[in-house]
């Protein structure tokens, strides 16, 4: 019997990551070994929950970063040097515990990813997460642009997004091709309640660089 009850049990977390959605927005999930790996357990601070203090604002140089891609290859602020960069910081706890704050924009970028680089603009979309992490994202999402890791949380943390259940919240940020920030926002700023989609951020970027 017991034997059986084992076999019956459903599978968790389930295959398809558009129940996981699902279930996500019915209410938070607390505790799983999956969706709360060891690393970001380790990342845990008492400024869960809340803006973290940034050590960097509008204005400032940009900090440095090491961003893991699909393809395998590390890349820092300097290879992005000489155009504008828009960065966009993602939450998730694992391939199939996407943000469903996120999911929207994520979403609108698979039809408007091109007008970004139509525009001038670099844009690369970070996930806190381990590279092989982030590699699955696109196929439970549905995703079909380029993804970045950032496990340690480094470029999270210089921007003061502060975290919550265990992973970081969401941020844009705009870097103009010297390195300077010249443009930043952080879920939590000013109330906000909803993470910006793509297309107004590549409105206030055509703004400021007349793309």
């Amino acid at each position: 019997m017991e034997n059986q009850a084992k076999e019956e049990r459903p599978q968790w977390p389930p295959a398809d990551g558009r129940v996981l959605t699902e279930i996500m927005n019915e209410g938070p999930m607390h505790s799983y070994v999956h969706a709360f790996p060891l690393e970001n357990m380790l990342h845990a601070s008492t400024l869960a929950g809340r803006l973290a203090p940034g050590t960097v604002a509008v204005g400032d140089p940009a900090p440095d970063f090491a961003i893991v891609g699909l393809d395998g290859i590390t890349r820092t602020l300097q290879d992005f040097a000489g155009k504008p960069l828009v960065l966009r910081l993602s939450r998730a706890v694992s391939e199939l515990l996407v943000c469903p704050l996120c999911t929207p924009g994520l979403q609108e970028l698979n039809g408007i990813y091109d007008d970004f680089e139509a525009s001038g603009l670099q844009l690369a979309v970070v996930f806190s997460t381990a590279p092989e992490v982030t590699a699955r994202i696109p196929e439970t999402q549905g995703l079909t642009y380029p993804l970045h890791s950032n496990e340690t949380w480094d470029l999270y943390r210089a921007y003061g997004t502060g975290h919550v259940l265990l992973a970081p919240r969401q941020a844009w940020v705009i870097v103009d091709g010297d390195g300077i920030v010249r443009w930043l926002w952080r879920l939590g700023d000013a109330g906000s309640h909803r993470v910006m989609m793509p297309s107004e951020v590549l409105v206030v970027a055509r703004d400021l660089f007349g793309g």
